[in-house]
């Protein structure tokens, strides 16, 4: 049986993504891993800080976002950065 409040992914997967909870797609995922034990949580949360676009797609994608948000910026290098300055931006900052 898998232990909800602290899973082993060496044993079993986290939940699926399309598995919701109240509504939310991602959530019950979501905190699987935060739940995961302490080597699972600094490798997860390490890969989430450094996870950025995969292909040239993304890429582009990322980069036409960024130059509309903030053309002068050259430190943005994952989704992680590029949500920090979604949100800065949205709030007032300037890019």
């Amino acid at each position: 049986m898998t232990n909800l409040s602290a899973p082993d992914f060496t044993v079993h997967p986290p939940r699926s993504v399309r598995v919701r909870l109240g509504g939310y797609a991602h959530l019950p995922r979501l905190l699987d891993k935060a739940r995961a034990s302490a080597a699972e949580i600094e490798a997860w949360s390490d890969w989430l800080v450094r996870n950025g676009p995969g292909g040239s797609d993304g890429h582009q994608w990322m980069a036409t976002t960024i130059t509309a948000a903030a053309p002068d910026r050259d430190d943005i290098r994952g989704f992680a950065d590029l949500l920090d300055l979604d949100d800065y931006v949205s709030f007032g900052g300037r890019g």
